[in-house]
């Protein structure tokens, strides 16, 4: 059967109101999951750094999988935008305390910018946040494409999108893909890995 294209209007009217008919409790019990689905998951143990992003409710909260990679002595990095180049780069914390942090725009928690001095961190698993997926692995984001500008700069790292089952279109229902759109690897929801574009 041949994919039905979806607008991404459309796709963002129904993913939003499916999150809306969440309840709280339903998204940190499926956020949970989620986190130990990825924890569990051959991607996590081979990565010595991961790339996450800050939480913003209603997106899933993976800040549970931050606290234990930081037990797992691994390396956390979040991004933090670049709003004059409408760009985003990786920055380490030790730490998820609210001093590591700063809200800047649209309530978005980043870390401070990175010392002149210093490189980005390698990165070895990027969590990328998705407002809609489809089964080919492609992504419907916010509207800024800043996660597909710093995955065309950066290929290599395997990537997981991260979301809720309801935000995961039914088999044959495909958004529409851009030529500078990026297509994730595997995509997870409560209900587990799904692979996609296995490396």
């Amino acid at each position: 059967m041949t994919d039905v294209p979806l607008s991404k209007p459309a796709a963002r009217a129904a993913t939003r109101q499916a999150l809306i008919a969440l309840t709280d409790l339903q998204r940190a019990n499926a956020s949970l999951s989620i986190c130990q689905h990825i924890a569990s998951s051959d991607l996590y143990s081979r990565a010595s750094s991961l790339f996450l992003y800050y939480p913003v409710p209603p997106e899933v909260d993976l800040l549970p999988l931050a606290r234990r990679a930081l037990q797992d002595n691994k390396q956390i990095a979040f991004p933090r935008i670049d709003w004059d180049n409408n760009s985003m780069s990786p920055v380490a914390v030790t730490t998820l305390s609210a001093a590591s942090f700063e809200t800047r725009r649209h309530n978005i928690p980043e870390p401070p910018p990175l010392p002149a001095a210093e490189n980005p961190p390698t990165i070895d698993l990027i969590l990328v946040p998705a407002l809609a997926l489809d089964r080919a692995g492609n992504r419907l984001g916010r509207g800024g494409g800043f996660y597909d500008r710093f995955l065309a700069l950066n290929p290599a790292p395997p990537t997981i999108a991260v979301c809720f089952d309801a935000q995961l279109l039914p088999p044959h229902a495909a958004l529409p893909a851009e030529p500078h759109d990026i297509p994730v690897r595997t995509v997870v929801t409560e209900s587990g890995l799904l692979s996609i574009n296995p490396l």
